[in-house]
Order: C-alpha cells, then sequence, then structure tokens
C-alpha cells in the first residue's frame, strides 16, 4: 500500500522481475546539487538486500545524485526504507524490515541518531514538538515517540496487526488499520494516548489516508490480493460521520493516495503486475465526484507500472516512479498537471516517497 509492505514487495519480486522492460532515461547523474530546488527521493531497496538509500533530483539542472546516504556515512541506511518525514529540522526515516528510525541532518545528510528495536516501523507522524507516533507491520500496536530523547517511551494497543498511516485533523489523529480483519480507522487523543472511538469502515484493509481543503478524510482500503475489495471512503472529523464510500471493482489494487497543491482533487495509483493497460496508471478524481474514475490519467506504459507519486507545489508537475521490478534503478517520470511527459531520470531501488524542498 500508499506506502506497500514488504508482504507486496515479495509478491512484486515473485511476479514481476521478469515481466518489466527498460525505459529510456536519459539523464546523467552528476553535477547534482543538494541545495538546489529539488525532490529528496526515497528508494526503499529491494528486500532482504539491505540496499535502501537516498537520492536527489536538482530541478534547477535536472540531474540526479544518488547513493547520498553511503557516500555521507559510509554504511548502508538498512532494509526496506519505508518512509521518510521531516519533523524538528531531522528526516525520519523508517526502515522497516531493519527494525529502526535513522535520523539524518537535514542539510548534509549525516546521521544524527538511529533509533533500535522499533517494530517494523511503517508510517511516523509528529503529533506536538515533543512527541510523534509510529505504526508497526506485523504487530497490533503503534509506538509513542519522545523527540527530545529519541526514544520511543509507549505503545498504544490496537485490535489488529499491521498499523499503517496516520493523519492529524481537529486535534486527533486518525490511524488505518492494513489487516484484513480490520474495517476500523481509530480515532487517538494525542494528549493522553488513548484510543477514543473505532470508526467502522465499509471496506477491510485500509492504508491510506488524506485531507481535503474542506477538512473531510479520505481514506483507501483494500487488499487484492487477500480478497479484500478496496473502497475509498470520505469521512467528516467533525462528528466522524461517512459521507461517502465508493467501491472498487474486484479486479483493483489501489493504494498511494495522494492530494494536489489546492487540496480539491485526488490521485492515487492502481497497478497491474502483470504488465497489462486494465488498472495499471495515475488516477485522478475531483473531491466532488461519486464515481471513481474508469480510466487512467496518465497510464503506465505497457510493462511496467507506477510505485510512488508526488505533486511539486509549485509548480504542480506530477512526479511518479517505475520500480522495475526492484530489480534495478527507478525511472522517475516528470509530467505537467495536465500529464503530458516531460522529462525522465534515473534513481535507486524502489522510490516511494518524493519530498519536495
Amino acid at each position: 500500500m500508499v506506502t506497500q509492505s514488504k508482504i507486496l514487495i515479495t509478491l512484486l519480486l515473485i511476479s514481476c522481475i521478469s515481466c518489466v522492460k527498460d525505459i529510456p532515461n536519459p539523464t546523467t547523474k552528476s553535477n547534482a546539487s543538494t541545495s538546489n530546488k529539488g525532490v529528496l527521493l526515497l528508494n526503499e531497496g529491494a528486500y532482504g538486500m539491505n540496499n535502501a538509500e537516498i537520492s536527489f533530483l536538482d530541478l534547477e539542472n535536472k540531474l540526479v545524485t544518488n547513493s547520498i546516504f553511503k557516500s555521507t556515512n559510509n554504511k548502508s541506511l538498512g532494509d526496506v526504507a519505508q518512509s521518510m518525514t521531516i519533523i524538528n529540522a531531522m528526516y525520519f526515516i523508517a526502515v522497516n524490515n531493519s527494525s529502526k528510525i535513522v535520523v539524518i541532518n537535514l542539510t548534509n545528510f549525516s546521521v544524527i541518531a538511529t533509533i533500535e528495536n522499533v517494530q517494523f516501523p511503517r508510517s511516523i507522524i509528529q503529533i506536538s514538538p515533543t512527541k510523534a507516533y509510529v505504526t508497526s507491520l506485523y504487530y497490533p500496536s503503534i509506538s509513542v515517540l519522545d523527540l527530545n530523547t529519541l526514544k520511543i517511551t509507549n505503545k498504544i494497543t490496537v485490535d489488529y496487526n499491521n498499523t499503517e498511516q496516520m493523519i492529524l485533523s481537529n486535534g486527533s489523529v486518525y490511524c488505518t488499520n492494513w489487516d484484513t480483519a480490520s474495517n476500523l480507522l481509530y480515532k487517538i487523543n494525542p494528549n493522553t494516548d488513548v484510543i477514543e472511538k473505532r470508526i467502522s469502515l465499509l471496506g477491510r484493509a485500509s492504508h491510506s489516508i488524506t485531507k481535503d481543503k474542506n477538512g473531510m478524510l479520505w481514506i483507501l482500503s483494500g487488499n487484492k490480493y487477500k480478497n479484500k475489495s478496496s473502497y475509498l471512503t470520505c469521512i467528516n472529523p467533525t462528528n466522524d460521520s461517512i459521507l461517502k464510500s465508493l467501491a472498487f471493482p474486484s479486479v483493483s489494487d489501489p493504494f498511494r493516495l495522494t492530494m494536489n497543491p489546492a487540496h480539491d482533487t485526488l490521485y492515487f495509483i492502481q497497478v497491474n503486475y502483470n504488465g497489462g493497460h486494465d488498472y495499471n496508471g495515475i488516477y485522478r478524481m475531483s473531491i466532488e465526484d461519486n464515481t471513481l474514475p474508469s480510466m487512467a490519467f496518465i497510464p503506465a506504459q505497457l510493462n511496467s507500472y507506477y510505485w510512488a507519486i508526488g505533486i511539486d507545489t509549485s509548480t504542480h508537475h506530477i512526479f511518479v516512479s517505475d520500480p522495475k521490478g526492484f530489480s534495478q534503478q527507478s525511472t522517475i517520470l516528470e509530467f505537467t498537471s495536465s500529464g503530458q511527459l516531460i522529462q525522465q531520470y534515473q534513481a535507486g531501488i524502489g522510490v516511494n516517497t518524493f519530498l519536495f524542498r
């Protein structure tokens, strides 16, 4: 899922490596400046290969610097970098299969601290100047991270394994639960670290959450490979009522729910791991729509699929990654807001996050 677990990555490696072809990438990877306007790219790496990394796309020179973490710190970032979050002028990177969080300097990328023995961390969200929450694969919990000491100080127990994305809204934290047994969205009081409400969704295995310009919450749920159909649900956080819940076809596998800079248009990815055109590409819809899009806004190329999406708030350009089966460098494609391809770049293995700076 928006962010995918290593279960899905394993399925990718089994079913996709042999069917994904190369896309030309004319860009060189030298003379890029990390001080220029650009995009920081998190490369999750191939599962079990300990090759997660950081790249930087210099948008002024249209060049990429790869292997930033290793060249700076002379060591590997770890196995499956799941997410990257800016907190208190530092990058917090959840390295899922290494069960750690790596904290690095915002400007020179040197390691400030490594928080060990964090159970398969997934997403990190800051909820106060001194506290953050960390979700976990395989465990029914959310860890409470003290941002002063950089230590886990508490855990919030939930009903099922696989806590996923979170969002802070109206003073509460809403947390998804990517487990096929769960149809719940948790509403948590960040002052007491107590679950205040369990909101029942039509779909199971919720994984992505975002907020629109009106403050409404949008949640993606589902797991095609475990026969749990996907739903897109809109919730009013004022009273936690469900405003709409739209069902995807059973063959759909949507993830990476994202908002445009105006927060009036939803974007998400659908993947056809067999490389076909059906249900494969970038999709978008207005927050006012009451039906799901039937056609891709940006179709994936034949025998390929997309893995991440990011939208530049200044240019509104759309960036997507083609992971090439996690067996070689990702291709980054830059599109205009109308979907016209502008440029392609090469980054690391399995780009899953875009941070614009």
